[in-house]
């Protein structure tokens, strides 16, 4: 089934009951990938939220849903922010994210990005950080999350899905990245957008935590507004240091691997003379390849007498009891 990326834009606007010549035209000054058949794709949505909600759409002067359908169908914080209505304080955090969103959509280099990254599989978090880190930016979280939702979702899309949405778009640079993300080859994905680190991977995430420890810190100290957002800080604090534990211990176990294939290298066992094959005469060896199952087993070096050499990460732990 053909799909579009921004559907619940489209939801929006008619749940206010635009026009659908207007939907259309806003859709373009969005600068959104409009596929040939948008107006048959606009009247399947509307259909299936005219079947779901008879008597709201029935009524032509109610142009403000209740919450309970927009938050069922996950755009409350779309719809009161785009429109700038008053809206339920107790839903206050389904609008965090809009501000950032409408930056990236804004930006073409960086809506490039996130949905290219985004159709590599990378996650939010890491595609958070690495913009962060290579540009210099203040992008949260929450405002990656909404983007991804709301102008962009191709979560559960199907490879045939993601094959019409590359022929349909019309910004080459776009398609090509698409391209390149469905392929799979993240690191020259990254490289293309220009988005390989200057820096280490743990130094970003070291910098990313340390970041969410003060302002969480900061957050902590006034406000029941500050305790909430100290304790989203603090979550991801958290999180990013279990991140850095985990690429600490790979790191390590790496060079461990690597320090016992150079220990078995050195052995004074190994031959120090490089031999010809004719050096050998008849008692040239036949090599047989052997399957998988067949194969000997290979002498396990115990890395504590390899080489040392393992650079320990030295940065903040973040605990589960975070103290101010």
């Amino acid at each position: 089934m053909h799909r579009l990326p921004y559907e619940n834009i489209v939801k929006m606007m008619m749940f206010r009951k635009e026009h659908p010549a207007d939907i259309i035209i806003r859709l373009r000054e969005m600068d959104l990938a409009l596929p040939k058949d948008i107006v048959n794709l606009c009247k399947d949505v509307y259909n299936e939220l005219e079947r779901q909600n008879p008597e709201y759409f029935s009524n032509k002067r109610n142009k403000v849903p209740d919450e309970e359908v927009l938050l069922g169908q996950n755009i409350y914080g779309l719809f009161y922010s785009y429109y700038e209505l008053p809206y339920n304080p107790d839903h206050r955090h389904l609008l965090n994210g809009y501000a950032g969103a409408l930056r990236i959509l804004e930006d073409p280099k960086m809506r490039r990005a996130v949905q290219a990254m985004a159709l590599a599989k990378i996650t939010d978090e890491e595609t958070e950080l690495m913009l962060n880190a290579r540009y210099d930016l203040n992008y949260g979280p929450e405002d990656i999350i909404f983007y991804l939702e709301n102008f962009f979702n191709v979560k559960k899309w199907r490879l045939p899905q993601l094959r019409d949405l590359v022929e349909e778009e019309t910004d080459e640079s776009f398609s090509t990245m698409y391209l390149l993300a469905l392929k799979g080859d993240k690191g020259y994905l990254l490289w293309k957008l220009g988005l390989s680190p200057n820096r280490s991977y743990q130094e970003m995430l070291q910098d990313m935590m340390n970041d969410s420890f003060y302002l969480f810190k900061e957050n902590s100290k006034s406000g029941k507004a500050d305790h909430d957002l100290a304790y989203k800080w603090s979550q991801v604090a958290l999180k990013v240091a279990e991140k850095l534990e985990r690429s600490d211990k790979e790191e390590s176990d790496a060079q461990q691997f690597f320090q016992s294939i150079e220990f078995n290298l050195q052995s004074p066992d190994a031959p120090k003379t490089i031999l010809k094959a004719e050096d050998l005469g008849d008692d040239l060896p036949e090599f047989n390849l052997k399957t998988k199952g067949e194969q000997e087993d290979i002498p396990v070096v115990d890395p504590e007498k390899a080489e040392s050499g393992t650079t320990k990460f030295k940065g903040l732990k973040a605990s589960k009891n975070m103290e101010t």
